[in-house]
């Protein structure tokens, strides 16, 4: 990227397998020729872990949250899937059975309709793993509303943070990115938050 010839753009999935070095890695990048274009992929969990504000301080950036999946998008996502033979456990059942198991098990999120519906793998092991993936404060929120949707209720805003004891302002940016990222689910007119996983009775979350 340092070269004269080098792409404008640059495109990182995974990113945060750099760790600690991401957050210098894009800086350097950055300040090395003006008009550099960088892309990184990053699951929603990890995104505070792997990016240091402090180090990207005056870098303009833009945070893109992939939206929950349309009925078109449903669609269009079965018929690559069958053009690549990548089905899975769909292969063989009718497009309105594939699309039933995309809206009821995938709940029109992308990265659960590609586990759960074509795997036929149990989508709580991913939430186990994304509860691990948060930062401290981030995991205390998850937790509490994984333990509350366990039993059938449902949280506001300020029952989360009285329950987690810190009702500061760092307390509600962290609630509202887990609310932006899609992590947790918050339901429009009820102003009520929801975890926005699948069958969470089952989970082993602690608190």
């Amino acid at each position: 990227m340092r070269a004269d010839e080098a792409p404008p753009i640059l495109a990182i999935d995974d990113a945060d397998l750099f760790g600690a070095e991401l957050s210098h890695l894009v800086r350097e990048i950055s300040s090395a020729r003006a008009g550099h274009f960088i892309l990184l992929g990053i699951r929603s969990g990890k995104v505070d872990r792997a990016l240091d504000a402090t180090l990207l301080k005056g870098l303009p950036y833009y945070e893109i949250v992939i939206p929950h999946l349309t009925d078109a998008d449903i669609g269009k996502l079965l018929d690559v899937l069958d053009r690549e033979n990548r089905l899975g456990v769909l292969k063989g059942k009718s497009r309105s059975e594939q699309e039933i198991m995309f809206r009821s098990q995938a709940g029109r999120q992308l990265l659960v309709a590609m586990i759960q519906a074509t795997s036929g793998a149990p989508f709580k092991e991913k939430a186990v793993e994304e509860l691990g993936d948060l930062p401290v404060e981030g995991r205390q929120v998850y937790a509490l509303v994984a333990v509350a949707s366990a039993f059938r209720f449902k949280l506001t805003k300020e029952e989360i943070l009285v329950a987690s004891g810190d009702q500061t302002n760092a307390s509600l940016n962290v609630l509202d990115q887990l609310i932006r990222r899609h992590v947790i689910t918050q339901l429009e007119g009820w102003k009520m938050t929801i975890l926005s996983v699948l069958d969470i009775a089952s989970l082993p979350i602690s608190c």
